[in-house]
């Protein structure tokens, strides 16, 4: 089982559902064929949904508002690849798909965060472009720190200047 930190707005909506469903299975009385279960998403009487049928609902949902097709478990990489491009963490995007390690997501959304690793390298080159063009001859204090960072790493030594 998968755990992990559901936006606000969404378990308000989950909790006001799940509210409806158990004055729903009150109301149905006797016609009720969830027995003890309370299935959030399951047929009117309690029944539950056939493993295809939330699948069969997105397809028709697709063609009937005319969008581009994608297959219902194209949402999930659909979602990681929205948090990859909102800068979230690696580890934390592993988590919320509930991969057993993040080398999984590292197979599978790799090109994906080096993408996004080199657009974050661009946006970061472009603040020294703009110095640049403002007649700044010289890097910014932030940029020269930086760079005696990385060097520091490669060649192990400390950089002075």
């Amino acid at each position: 089982m998968t755990t992990g930190v559901i936006e606000v707005r969404v378990l308000e909506e989950l909790r006001e559902y799940h509210n409806y469903r158990i004055q729903e299975r009150h109301d149905m009385g006797d016609v009720w064929r969830g027995g003890a279960w309370l299935f959030l998403f399951s047929h009117p009487n309690g029944q539950p949904f056939h493993h295809e049928a939330p699948c069969q609902w997105f397809r028709n949902f697709i063609l009937k508002n005319k969008l581009r097709y994608i297959r219902f478990h194209d949402l999930r990489h659909t979602s990681a690849m929205i948090l990859i491009n909102q800068g979230v963490h690696a580890k934390i995007i592993s988590e919320r798909l509930g991969h057993g390690s993040i080398t999984t997501t590292m197979n599978i959304y790799g090109h994906a965060l080096r993408r996004a690793d080199q657009a974050a390298a661009d946006k970061f080159e472009s603040l020294f472009n703009i110095n640049k063009t403002e007649g700044q001859s010289k890097p910014p204090v932030a940029y020269g720190f930086l760079l005696t960072i990385k060097t520091t790493r490669r060649t192990g030594g400390l950089l002075c200047g």
